[in-house]
Parts: C-alpha cells; sequence; structure tokens
C-alpha cells in the first residue's frame, strides 16, 4: 500500500498520498465509537527511509483530525522522529511516557519543547514508578505536574516473558484510571 501511494520511483516521497478510505479499510471496531488502528513500523533491516510511511501517516492524522473531528487515541514508536517530521501536526493533545531515569527526562523535556513549537498539549505520564522519590524525581525533572503514574510491575514484567496479558492488581487499576482521566481530559 506505501509503494502505491507514498514511496515514488526514483526515491521520491507523494507527500499528499491519498488517504480517505484507509481508516475504514484498516482498523478493527472494539465498540461503537473505539476503533483500532495499527501503524506498523520498521519490519526489516536495511529498508531505507521511512518517509513514505510517515507522510502516510501524517496524512491519515489529518483525515482523522481535521476532516472527520474524530478523536483518536494513536501510539506511536518512542521518540523524536514524530516531532521532527511533523507527523502529529494538527495534533490537539499528546500523552508523552516517561520512565525515571536520566535518557527519558531527556527526551521527554525535548518532546515537550517541540510540541509547545507545534502549539500542541503534552501531558507526561510517568512509567514504571516503584516509589514517591522516583514520581518526585520526574515532576521536579520536568518541571511539571504529571498526569497520571504507572506503577512498576513485577506481574507486568512475568506477563510480558509468558505472552499473556495482566487484568487485574495495581498496574492494572491504574491504567483503568489512566484511560478514566484521558476520557474526561478529551
Amino acid at each position: 500500500m506505501v509503494e502505491g501511494r507514498a514511496r515514488l520511483e526514483n526515491g521520491l516521497v507523494n507527500l499528499k498520498p491519498r488517504v480517505s478510505d484507509l481508516t475504514d479499510k484498516f482498523s478493527v471496531k472494539i465498540s461503537e465509537k473505539l476503533y483500532l488502528l495499527a501503524i506498523g513500523g520498521v519490519e526489516k533491516a536495511g529498508m531505507g527511509c521511512l518517509c513514505p510511511e510517515n507522510s502516510i501517516l501524517r496524512a491519515m492524522l489529518m483525515e482523522i483530525v481535521l476532516k472527520r473531528n474524530e478523536i483518536s487515541v494513536i501510539d506511536m514508536e518512542a521518540g523524536l522522529e514524530i516531532m521532527s517530521r511533523g507527523t502529529v501536526k494538527g495534533v490537539t493533545q499528546i500523552f508523552v511516557i516517561c520512565e525515571p531515569g536520566y535518557g527519558s527526562v531527556s527526551v521527554t523535556k525535548d518532546i515537550i519543547k517541540f510540541a509547545n513549537e507545534l502549539k500542541i498539549k503534552a501531558d507526561v505520564i510517568g512509567n514504571k514508578i516503584r516509589n514517591k522519590e522516583e514520581e518526585e524525581y520526574l515532576s521536579e525533572n520536568l518541571n511539571l505536574k504529571l498526569f497520571h503514574t504507572i506503577p512498576a510491575s513485577e506481574e507486568v514484567r512475568d506477563a510480558t516473558i509468558k505472552g499473556t496479558l495482566v487484568s487485574e492488581g495495581k498496574f492494572y487499576e491504574s491504567v483503568r484510571e489512566l484511560a478514566e482521566k484521558i476520557i474526561v481530559e478529551i
């Protein structure tokens, strides 16, 4: 699909690919007003530039947000590429997941800075928080109040190893509370 719509001959990229049919074609209905659309990433070594994929993603976000005026929650790959390529342009709010550590805090600061430049509201969710000190570390180093925190969880670690899901306990309840907060926020 990328080859036909965004990746052109001689390494050229179509910056305005046709995407109006993609959301309906590739999303899965979860409930009456909730659809899941998984957006791929790197599939193999040596794939080359992801500019065509980003072009389609950017066009899809514009279609969903601006033309359809729909609310969307999109889980995107970690890092700064979505900001540097302007993939999130037109989005009103992002939630940045940040773990207590120098690297994660550093990238989160950059994402917040770029979000401000793009006039996008950015809230931070502290992830894998073991104690109050780690929560305070994030708040102090990011100079903001965290939108929500998700506790570190051995159950999640074990479930990840086994390939199972966590459907109860502190972690599960925290994620459920986060979902409720997001719904109120939107």
